[in-house]
């Protein structure tokens, strides 16, 4: 609770004669310290919950995002999207270059509205039934990319209230059923609803909600996948959202338009996520095909060894010999998978964390590399 104290993101100001009080938790727990952390975010769901309803995660028509870790963004009007002087549409050609770049995606998104949303009466629905070819033409690119291995995303605005009036819920049924849209990008939104997802699954099962901003635990319960903003840039680059549920689909932005983002890309792996490659602002620079060909690597493990990054018993950040070098525990039935973080641009090299002593049947394999690695003993470890 607040009193004229100004709520930042990162800190609270309080200003002379302003008051912030806080409501305290207090769990005890035995084991190590992300042990604490589990308590917390699985098994209290930060206080948010009480109870949390699992229906929509086993849904098995939604569970499919769950696999996904790649995905574009893109504006109708771009230029990988649609050729406009030639009046082709391109998306093909944007995809087959990405499956030699980085293995392909495994979601594509249009945004034919904002911002030429409220430029004229026509609405978000009516922006993309002008779209070249209408939407029977917008069915027939969905097919051909699902046929690629790739699902195709369309956008909702619920801000878009003073266009032409037209029922938002009854509006998306129709453009799912007309487009085959196999997700919803759901503009300003970190939460869906029932009613967004019933109005789904009227016009097709398997379509999945995709916020915005990242669902806090009280509406995780409604929604299995959304974003994460390129915000995270401290030390140790650590997503606990993960930690609340690894089975929600998460992705990461990551923009062209800005500087490298090959650290985007890793900061994703690292986490055991996705990324969302949003191509918006205009530009295309010269190291693309270099970091998305990094990106490739990240998602060829991420994709191999999908199970682990699902799984509960993710521990991260386990203790390690070095300062400045990171380290996430993704166990399995039958492997572990560790992700590592480095800020030492030097390198290292040396003994790093403690593993399990290996038993005769296991190896150690550096996945980055492709090379067997060997275990060395110290002090009995």
């Amino acid at each position: 609770y607040w009193d004229g104290a100004q709520r930042r993101r990162f800190e609270t100001i309080l200003p002379p004669n302003s008051n912030v009080s806080y409501r305290m938790y207090v769990n005890s727990f035995t084991g190590d310290w992300q042990e604490g952390l589990k308590q917390v975010f699985q098994k209290r769901f930060l206080y948010d919950l009480d109870d949390f309803d699992y229906s929509m995660y086993q849904r098995e028509d939604l569970q499919w995002i769950r696999k996904s870790y790649a995905m574009h963004l893109m504006m109708a009007w771009d230029a990988d999207f649609y050729d406009r002087e030639r009046e082709r549409f391109t998306i093909f050609d944007f995809q087959q270059r990405n499956k030699e770049w980085f293995g392909g995606d495994d979601v594509i998104g249009i945004w034919p509205t904002w911002p030429t949303l409220g430029l004229d009466q026509r609405n978000q629905w009516d922006l993309f039934r002008d779209l070249p070819g209408g939407l029977e033409q917008l069915a027939s690119i969905s097919d051909s990319l699902n046929r690629l291995g790739t699902k195709f995303f369309i956008s909702y605005n619920p801000w878009d209230e003073s266009t032409r009036l037209e029922g938002h819920l009854e509006g998306m049924t129709a453009l799912i059923k007309a487009t085959k849209a196999d997700g919803v990008v759901l503009d300003t939104k970190g939460s869906s609803s029932l009613e967004i997802q019933q109005a789904a699954d009227l016009a097709k099962p398997g379509v999945v909600m995709y916020s915005e901003g990242m669902a806090v635990p009280k509406d995780m319960p409604g929604i299995v996948s959304g974003r994460v903003h390129n915000a995270l840039y401290y030390p140790p680059l650590l997503n606990l959202n993960k930690l609340i549920k690894p089975d929600f689909a998460i992705f990461r932005v990551a923009e062209l338009a800005y500087d490298r983002i090959r650290r985007e890309y890793a900061t994703s792996f690292f986490n055991g996520y996705g990324t969302e490659l949003n191509i918006f602002r205009p530009g295309r620079p010269e190291w693309m095909e270099e970091d998305y060909r990094f990106f490739g690597k990240t998602l060829r493990i991420l994709r191999e060894n999908h199970s682990n990054f699902i799984s509960f018993g993710y521990t991260p950040l386990i203790p390690t010999l070095s300062d400045g070098v990171f380290v996430n525990k993704w166990p399995s039935e039958k492997k572990i998978i560790y992700t590592i973080f480095s800020l030492k641009p030097e390198g290292f090299l040396g003994n790093l964390f403690e593993v399990e002593k290996p038993a005769s049947d296991w190896h150690y394999v550096d996945l980055w590399n492709h090379e067997e690695v060997q275990v060395q003993e110290s002090k009995g470890k």
